[in-house]
């Protein structure tokens, strides 16, 4: 019969003090590993020594600083020999960077390399995690009052206090959660201007901006939004680029083809009868003409008291039929004017928003490949100025979320510094100074 041992005979066969007694294997390790780390710490005081400082690099640099990949102590101790494995200071930083303050009301200001981590390859150091952002926006603080971009359209509305991800904790944009009605004074329908077939087409000298769809001609979104130098915003809306080759201000019928300036009234007014002036020398047999059409015109004995019978007075006859054109025809399809009596009208500032979202970037050029309406899908519709045609939150988490691909970071749309608080281009460091 087998002999039954419990666990605790077994476990008395053990000799627990095994590693106490030398071993060849045990004591070779022990002597390498002590050995290794003589021969570190020799090297280290021998590059020392020799001035040579690649011995203590983490890891390679940034793209943007290979060329300081060999000299820590540009970044690690400006102007201080030998001291290149001390932490970098925003100082050392700022020689080279000018980097305003986020924000006057915050309450933290991270170092500037806790959040641009130098020495993990070459990665672009602008590249953000959101838990730069978050660390304080899921939960903001501030020493005052939250103000905001004086530019800003949503008048009054506040800093977010808890804004955490895009792609799920991040409220609808200020000016639609404001609803703000557009601030332009001026009247513009963009149905009408997408309609198929619409009138003076076939005219335009660019032709690049007419779409042909089901074989009806159609004016394209860019033949008036057109964007500016790098691609990013539109440019403003302007007269001659954009309206001048459709909506001509012709003045009189008896000079075809002659417009006056897009100017203020007065230049208007001014130009109108210069040309009249000089169209009244050159043709004078219209003076009768004029009186010819006025005792047609007018009943009553009055109509004899107003016939022209100089040159002065015929101008003065046709301006006021020019007046009625411009400010009761022409000028107001667009502008709104303020009449006033026994003096020329004053037209409103147009104040069409150049920028409509303030607090954040954006790029028309990194979404060129899609159409203008596939983001501002009201437009085709709108028939009101007032209508604030901006895309929505929504539209934008289409595609910027983890399910659509496209980057959905804070980065993308915000930025920390405050540009237009960075210094003059002139530096004061020569080529040999950064190289050094």
């Amino acid at each position: 019969m087998a002999r039954e041992r419990t666990t605790k005979e077994l476990a008395e066969r053990i000799d627990l003090n095994y590693f106490k007694r030398p071993h060849p294997l045990r004591v070779r390790l022990r002597q390498t590993i002590i050995a290794s780390a003589l021969l570190a710490a020799l090297w280290l005081m021998v590059e020392t020594t020799r001035g040579r400082q690649q011995a203590y690099l983490p890891g390679p640099v940034s793209l943007s600083h290979k060329m300081f990949e060999g000299d820590c102590q540009q970044c690690h101790a400006p102007n201080q020999q030998g001291i290149y494995w001390r932490r970098v200071s925003d100082q050392a930083c700022l020689r080279c960077h000018d980097a305003p303050a986020h924000h006057a009301t915050q309450t933290f200001t991270p170092g500037c390399a806790s959040c641009h981590v130098e020495h993990q390859g070459d990665v672009v150091l602008t590249r953000m995690s959101d838990r730069h952002c978050t660390q304080c926006h899921a939960s903001l603080k501030t020493t005052g009052a939250s103000s905001h971009a004086t530019a800003c359209l949503a008048v009054g509305h506040t800093i977010e206090p808890a804004v955490s991800d895009f792609s799920r904790r991040h409220p609808e944009f200020a000016v639609l959660r404001a609803r703000v009605p557009d601030p332009a004074r001026i009247k513009l329908n963009h149905q009408v201007h997408l309609k198929p077939d619409l009138k003076h087409l076939d005219k335009l000298k660019d032709r690049s901006h007419v779409i042909i769809r089901d074989g009806r001609a159609t004016l394209a979104c860019s033949y008036c939004h057109q964007p500016d130098s790098q691609r990013a915003y539109m440019q403003p809306i302007n007269y001659e680029k954009h309206c001048m080759e459709c909506h001509r201000l012709e003045f009189s019928a008896r000079l075809p083809g002659v417009v006056v300036p897009h100017e203020k009234v007065e230049v208007v007014i001014e130009h109108a009868q210069d040309r009249l002036s000089q169209y009244v020398i050159e043709h004078p047999e219209v003076i009768n003409q004029r009186q010819i059409e006025l005792i047609r015109r007018l009943p009553g004995q009055s109509r004899y008291e107003q016939l022209p019978t100089t040159p002065r007075a015929w101008v003065d006859r046709e301006m006021e039929d020019v007046k009625k054109l411009l400010f009761r025809k022409t000028c107001v399809e667009c502008h709104e004017l303020e009449m006033k009596e026994q003096a020329l009208p004053a037209v409103r500032p147009p104040n069409i928003p150049v920028r409509w979202m303030v607090h954040s970037a954006f790029s028309h050029q990194a979404h060129r490949a899609l159409s203008c309406v596939a983001c501002h899908t009201q437009t085709p519709s709108s028939q009101k100025t007032s209508d604030v045609l901006m895309p929505g939150i929504e539209s934008c988490r289409q595609c910027h979320s983890p399910a659509g691909g496209a980057d959905f970071r804070c980065a993308q749309c915000h930025t920390y510094h405050d540009k237009s608080k960075e210094r003059s281009l002139e530096g004061a460091a020569t080529i040999e100074q950064l190289r050094r």
